[in-house]
Formats: C-alpha cells, sequence, structure tokens
C-alpha cells in the first residue's frame, strides 16, 4: 500500500503536473475505502486500456483501508458511510435532478 513514506508504483505526487488538482484520502477517514471502491467501479466500467496495474493496487489499498478505519475504531463510522453512499445512488436514481447531474459528470469525464 502507498504511505507517506512509501509513495508505491503510482505516486500521485511525483506524477501531478505543477499545480494540477488532486485529493488525498487517509486512511483513518472512514468514507475512503468506499471512495477507492466507486473510483474503482468507474475506471473498470470505463475499461481504460493500461489501467489493469492501477485498477489491482486501488484493490488492494481498499482493503487496507478497511482495516486501518477499523484499528482506528472507526467500523461503525465505515459501516454508516457505506448505507449512506446506497442512499445518495439510489436517490440520485430516482431524482431526475441527481440523474441529471451524474449524467453530466459522466459525459464531462469521458470527453
Amino acid at each position: 500500500m502507498a504511505t507517506k513514506n512509501n509513495p508505491g508504483n503510482f505516486d500521485c505526487y511525483k506524477n501531478a503536473e505543477p499545480d494540477e488538482p488532486m485529493f488525498v484520502l487517509l486512511g483513518r477517514d472512514p468514507t475512503a475505502s468506499i471512495v477507492v471502491a466507486f473510483w474503482i467501479a468507474i475506471r473498470e466500467e470505463l475499461a481504460a486500456e493500461g489501467d489493469e496495474d492501477k485498477i489491482e493496487e486501488a484493490k488492494r489499498v481498499a482493503t487496507q483501508l478497511v482495516a486501518w478505519a477499523e484499528m482506528k475504531g472507526k467500523r461503525q463510522k465505515t459501516l454508516l458511510a457505506a448505507k449512506a453512499s446506497v442512499s445518495v445512488i439510489l436517490a440520485a436514481k430516482e431524482n431526475a435532478f441527481g440523474m441529471n447531474l451524474l449524467n453530466t459528470a459522466i459525459d464531462q469525464a469521458v470527453r
């Protein structure tokens, strides 16, 4: 797993362009594993060639994020975050505005 002391094979800091925006998730964040799981699902759906190793590493990281959050006593918050993420997806599916936002985000991401 990538850490502060051992950035791993996909070092976002090293690979980032000057002033490129980025968002870092920490192991103590009970939502981190869920966000990474969504990222994995989206990247697999896009099926971008050359992403296979990055996706496999992300799967290992997601598992390690869960373990870290549990070690920090955040199991309950992680479960609540998972439940909330399902609620957000279901609400977006049922809400035309929410679906419009999702579709717009997807359209912009694939351009």
